[in-house]
């Protein structure tokens, strides 16, 4: 699962201008946005595939590892209590698997 974060850095002062327009913003607002680092130009640090939207404000794509996903829907066991949800979760992670090792 590929989870998106919007950014508060933006790929120029223009975007961010463009952005905080659409919302009320006028260029002071967006100028003190800046100053305050509530907003920041440039790419941001991170994980995962780091892109700029249509509007130029940096998103993150982190994606989950088989172990993170199985914490997140599971819970402290990370699929690995026996019980019939996890089993069944475990079943499944090893038929993708297989199938993906076929396809190669």
């Amino acid at each position: 699962m590929a989870t998106r974060i919007g950014t508060s850095n933006f790929v120029s002062i223009d975007a961010a201008l463009r952005y905080y327009f659409k919302q009320g913003c006028d260029q002071e607002d967006v100028e003190n946005k800046l100053d305050t680092g509530e907003i920041t130009i440039g790419k941001p640090a991170g994980h995962g595939r780091i892109f700029a939207d249509s509007d130029g404000r940096y998103i993150i794509e982190e994606v989950e590892t088989h172990e993170q996903e199985a914490e997140r829907v599971f819970g402290a066991c990370g699929g690995k209590c026996g019980e019939a949800p996890c089993i069944a979760w475990n079943a499944e992670k090893e038929r993708k698997a297989r199938h993906r090792a076929a396809r190669l």
